[in-house]
């Protein structure tokens, strides 16, 4: 579940709010498209308090091939003055311990991370159904954890992103990938 709450801490797309965008990756046959994702709060970025909306299709059924884990690799850039700047690996591999939930999820160093069945909370297999799919997830625990993680360095973590989460079967398939850029307030 922790996997879950950090893919939508990350990422945001809300219809009409400025301070969210994504798209899915081009060029790429996935499991699992994200069809949309918007925060409740109208306004404003995401924050502790945001309640995200995730709405996607899911082309292929795995559940014959479960139990599966996923590798995720993450990539994060921060606008800095001049452009995007790629966080360097120590932040991440810091951000990558907090949320490091073993078995359930292992952080493996190199920005991946290792979700052991990723949905199997929500819907009982290591994918979701396939179809369309929608559900809701509070914010407030996973900010909370990464503002404790970062510490005095906290307030580093506001402002704007762009991320790439791109995340592969055991079995070779890409699940899902996703391109986007939004406004973080972690403090």
């Amino acid at each position: 579940m922790k996997i879950l709450a950090c893919i939508f801490l990350l990422f945001a797309v809300v219809y009409g709010k400025k301070e969210l965008k994504s798209s899915n990756c081009r060029g790429r046959r996935v499991i699992s498209r994200l069809d949309g994702l918007w925060d409740d709060k109208r306004r404003g970025p995401i924050d502790r308090n945001s309640v995200l909306n995730i709405k996607y299709t899911t082309a292929l059924d795995t559940h014959g091939r479960d139990p599966f884990a996923i590798d995720v690799k993450v990539s994060l850039s921060k606008y800095m003055v001049f452009g995007y700047v790629p966080l360097p690996r120590g932040v991440m591999d810091m951000f990558g311990k907090s949320v490091s939930h073993p078995p359930e999820l292992v952080y493996r160093g190199s920005s991946v991370l290792r979700a052991s069945c990723m949905f199997k909370r929500l819907f009982g297999h290591c994918m979701p159904p396939k179809g369309v799919t929608t559900h809701k997830q509070k914010l407030r625990t996973i900010a909370d954890q990464l503002r404790k993680a970062a510490g005095g360095k906290a307030s580093l973590a506001n402002g704007w992103f762009k991320l790439r989460m791109d995340g592969t079967t055991a079995f070779g398939k890409t699940a899902f990938c996703f391109d986007l850029e939004f406004k973080l307030q972690l403090t």
